[in-house]
């Protein structure tokens, strides 16, 4: 049976559930950094602060981001020197996706954190959903297709990329989970209505009917 692993490239895109939470250090270089995110507008930036502790603990910023309605948390720490250490949380996973550390010149600050910021919350979203649609592959190949369920929809938990769909819907069908298996096939479809196995596709998809 075929397992499908697409191209996980995508043009970083700052999502509108995405949350930054106030950054946190000494107060000048914390309001420059609040500064720079509210003039590009880059995401929700939260009210809500947390402490110290709670930057540390993944747990902590994924119950803060579950109040805020956010998919992902960013919370960002000012080290002086124009140094900035930057932690990414997935709320829904409650997981961490990553951690940063950025350096940026005071004057280039307001232009180049913006774009920067974006770009990291893209990769390390992207770097944590890599391994993740891997340990579901070789759970797959073992047979293990319980287990390789469950891999996959953390991997399209983290990012909802339409080769996930497909390896969502492979497992439903082996497990005989038919109508499960024809969702996610329709769903992969609509998001690659042109995609390259989509004969494939409708014959699995008539296959679980």
């Amino acid at each position: 049976c075929m397992v499908v692993v697409m191209g996980v490239g995508a043009k970083p895109v700052f999502a509108d559930d995405i949350v930054i939470l106030p950054p946190l250090g000494k107060a000048a270089d914390a309001s420059a950094v609040s500064s720079a995110l509210a003039k590009a507008k880059v995401g929700k930036l939260a009210s809500e602060s947390v402490n110290a502790a709670c930057v540390e603990d993944p747990g902590c910023l994924a119950k803060t981001g579950s109040n805020l309605n956010a998919a992902r948390v960013v919370a960002i720490t000012t080290q002086g020197g124009g140094k900035l250490d930057i932690i990414v949380v997935d709320v829904g996973a409650k997981i961490l996706l990553g951690t940063r550390s950025l350096t940026f010149a005071p004057k280039k600050l307001a232009k180049e954190l913006p774009p920067a910021l974006g770009k990291l919350v893209e990769d390390v979203t992207l770097e944590k959903a890599k391994p993740l649609f891997a340990e579901g592959i070789d759970h797959y190949n073992l047979g293990e297709i319980t287990q390789a369920l469950d891999r996959y929809k953390l991997a399209y938990q983290v990012k909802a990329l339409p080769a996930f769909q497909f390896n969502i819907a492979q497992c439903h069908r082996k497990l005989g989970q038919n109508k499960e298996a024809i969702a996610m096939y329709q769903a992969y479809l609509v998001d690659v209505p042109n995609a390259p196995n989509k004969d494939v596709v409708d014959s699995l998809i008539a296959e679980s009917k």
